[in-house]
């Protein structure tokens, strides 16, 4: 049986997201299982059927986005044809019934936003669901109280945004410089800025001082959360 290898003709190796190098040239079908190091490698080929070559075609399109758009870019081929594909099919089945609920609407997008904001790390999505949280029911606090009760809520929910976003941005490099000037062993903090975190800040800001002045005039969960997470403005920065 003819069969089809995962990758260019010529002999190379290429690291993939699981911890595998995958080994590409002519010959047999083989495989060898790598270890996490690369110490090994992984010859994988594909026969000629419609479903190797559609395995092959999605497991290209992952390891494309993973190797060189991470954040899922809307120019990636992951972006392209695979995820905005399946958004869209979901919203006109959903659109297209005979009695269409916003509830279910609201929901796909949510789903789906988070599994944008989620491919590059998944852990962010805890911080972005703590933020969501808190923020609402700041949002939550400021309407149901007098308005001159309100602007204490106000400071505090920007107070906590900032701080959040100064932690992520400027903890490490606080420390190294206290531990420069002081000559202190301090454990510098290694986290990675999670992905549109100045946007979600400056955007709960936003969502807050509107709920300070009543320009909102009740908290409805559902379009808030879509609000914060729809992901077409994630990477659009906080300007």
């Amino acid at each position: 049986m003819a069969a089809y290898p995962l990758g260019p003709s010529q002999t190379g190796c290429v690291n993939s997201p699981w911890g595998i190098s995958r080994e590409f040239g002519s010959g047999r079908r083989a495989q060898s299982f790598a270890n996490v190091s690369g110490n090994t490698s992984r010859r994988f080929y594909i026969p000629l059927t419609p479903l190797g070559l559609g395995r092959h075609y999605v497991l290209y399109l992952f390891e494309r986005s993973w190797l060189y758009n991470q954040t899922m870019l809307f120019n990636s081929h992951l972006f392209v044809f695979g995820f905005m594909p399946v958004v869209v099919a979901g919203f006109v089945l959903l659109q297209a019934r005979r009695r269409p609920s916003r509830e279910h609407i609201l929901t796909w997008l949510i789903l789906c936003s988070a599994v944008y904001y989620g491919y590059w790390k998944p852990s962010g999505l805890l911080l972005l669901g703590a933020s969501i949280l808190v923020n609402g029911l700041l949002g939550q606090r400021i309407l149901a109280v007098r308005k001159t009760e309100r602007r204490q809520w106000l400071v505090m929910g920007i107070v906590f945004n900032l701080g959040v976003l100064a932690y992520f941005k400027y903890a490490g490099f606080l420390v190294m410089n206290v531990n420069l000037i002081l000559a202190s062993k301090y454990p510098v903090p290694q986290q990675v800025l999670p992905l549109a975190m100045s946007f979600i800040t400056f955007q709960k800001i936003a969502f807050l001082v509107d709920c300070y002045n009543g320009r909102i005039a009740r908290m409805d969960w559902q379009r808030f959360i879509l609000f914060a997470t729809f992901f077409p403005q994630l990477i659009a920065g906080p300007i």
